[in-house]
């Protein structure tokens, strides 16, 4: 019987230091996508802040677009879309700039 008890204690022991190092990895990841989600915040406001001054006469939008919706793409992984109001950060912008971009 003590043996038993001792097992359970043992048991009981990893399963608490299982669940202290889960919650830990899940804080770590929390903090790393929050990173994340500012990190190309940030980029994609840098990004549409010089597809807006880019005068495209001289230069292929492409590349800058080609980034954009890649942006958009990764944002709305990591973003829930409720965030947007149902859509996604882009919305407004290519729908402003697409009229004379196609």
């Amino acid at each position: 019987m003590i043996n038993w008890n001792k097992d359970l204690e043992i048991k009981d022991a990893i399963d608490i230091a299982r669940t202290i190092r889960y919650q830990s990895i899940l804080n770590q990841y929390e903090a790393t996508k929050k990173d994340k989600i500012e990190f190309y915040s940030l980029l994609s406001q840098k990004v549409k802040a010089e597809l807006r001054s880019i005068d495209f006469s001289n230069m292929r939008p492409e590349k800058l677009l080609d980034i954009v919706i890649k942006l958009d793409l990764r944002l709305s992984d990591l973003v829930d879309s409720r965030t947007f109001g149902g859509g996604t950060p882009f919305d407004d912008f290519l729908s402003e700039k697409s009229q004379f971009l196609f």
